[in-house]
């Protein structure tokens, strides 16, 4: 028994703990101060650039500030010789105040600095308040920094608040875009189409805010343009064929079957020419003012996505398939990237923003320009003509090169001219 007692106690005694490894030592001194050397004003903020002291009790470098009224700090390991500031509204002189910070917590003598931010992306970014098919638009552009911004969108149904300042309007608030983008189109659709007071205001996340625009607009009447009446014309020069004839996973039908991003029933075409087309039977007159365009979800700006291609319309199409002055064309499209694509053209990296608009936007806006002069005559036919896939774009035109396109969905959306048709699908 005694011996087993001493086993026991032994067992114990090691397993005592010794003391930590990581135990602060406040009597350590706080570290030497950093020497600030530089200070390079920023878009609402400044990189300040200092000397780091050798002094082995250094942990980092800790910046103190006050904005809208609140005290901030931002903090770098010693091993970073410069600290952000940023999130002012205004180009005023503020005071900051620079700390070496030790391993123990202490601080350093502060160094006072001054920095005097440039104008905020809110402030200099541009935008403008439009009208659109369906909704209001607004043009966001001249975002050069790519700063995280807000656009607010307001509305008030008294016109007799039309001209008065906008700080005396009673607004309502009803929706938000977040974007990244240098330049963007953000449209806000499903509204009435009777005048309404409209406004608009950036923020940033720091809750600075731009100056409030707002016009009196009327949405531009839109449908989703029904479905139920399409069929594959067929003609002579399409290439409508399904991949590997699987006409139950790739039909061309599945391109308006409603699945937006399926795997096994979206249209994959054969793995043939570079640039093929598909025309579409609508079943009834109709006029376009926008199209969507939807993909495999994994396929995101890559794959057999669609690149490029333009859409064309006919009333009375050519029996043989020709491309004769039947066809007019209403738009030439490549899909838009918030975060944009690289100088020669390669998708480079996608972000959450792009993402995002890819698999539940993709949106192409009909508009008059040199090559259409008219984007918004009637037609039943649709031609959409298939030019360049993501897997192959930046390679040089060659016959021999043979390109496979991936599409999940086309949506339309537009007006049907005819009453009595429209009648039919969405009643009186």
């Amino acid at each position: 028994m005694t011996a087993v007692l001493a086993s026991a106690l032994a067992v114990l005694a090691s397993c005592q703990e010794e003391g930590r490894i990581d135990q602060v030592d406040d009597s350590v001194p706080a570290p030497q101060a950093v020497t600030v050397q530089s200070i390079i004003s920023t878009p609402g903020g400044a990189v300040i650039k200092y000397s780091i002291p050798d002094d082995d009790n250094l942990a980092g470098v800790k910046v103190v500030y006050e904005r809208n009224g609140n005290i901030c700090e931002n903090m770098s390991s010693r091993y970073v010789d410069s600290l952000v500031v940023e999130g002012f509204g205004d180009v005023n002189e503020h005071p900051v105040t620079v700390y070496s910070v030790g391993v123990n917590g202490k601080l350093s003598a502060g160094e006072g600095i001054k920095i005097t931010p440039l104008m905020p992306a809110v402030r200099t970014a541009k935008f403008e308040l439009s009208e659109t098919f369906g909704g209001i638009s607004v043009l966001l552009s001249n975002n050069e920094s790519h700063s995280n911004l807000s656009a607010v969108l307001l509305r008030d149904t008294l016109l007799t608040d039309e001209g008065r300042p906008a700080s005396e309007i009673d607004w309502e608030e009803f929706y938000t875009f977040h974007t990244s983008s240098e330049e963007i189109l953000l449209s806000r659709r499903g509204l009435e189409a009777k005048p309404v007071i409209y406004g608009v205001y950036l923020r940033d996340r720091w809750n600075n805010v731009s100056d409030t625009l707002y016009k009196k607009l009327e949405p531009i009447e839109e449908i989703k343009l029904p479905t139920q009446t399409w069929k594959n014309l067929a003609l002579p020069t399409d290439s409508w064929q399904p991949a590997e004839g699987l006409a139950n996973w790739y039909d061309l039908s599945h391109l308006w079957d409603g699945n937006y991003h399926g795997d096994m029933n979206c249209w994959a075409s054969t793995n043939g020419p570079r640039s093929i087309w598909v025309t579409i039977d609508l079943g009834y007159t109709a006029k376009l003012s926008r199209m969507q365009m939807f993909h495999r979800a994994y396929e995101v700006y890559s794959g057999g996505g669609c690149r490029h291609f333009q859409i064309w319309g006919s009333e009375d199409p050519n029996p043989d398939g020709s491309w004769d002055d039947t066809w007019f064309l209403l738009g030439d499209f490549q899909p838009f990237k918030p975060s944009g694509y690289n100088e020669d053209g390669t998708v480079g990296t996608v972000t959450d923003e792009d993402r995002e608009y890819w698999t539940n936007t993709n949106e192409f806006v009909l508009e008059a320009n040199e090559a259409v002069l008219n984007p918004y005559r009637e037609f039943r036919y649709l031609r959409v003509k298939f030019i360049d896939t993501f897997a192959n774009y930046g390679i040089e035109a060659d016959y021999e090169i043979k390109a496979q396109y991936v599409i999940g969905e086309i949506v339309l959306h537009g007006q049907m001219p005819n009453p009595d048709e429209r009648d039919q699908y969405y009643g009186n």
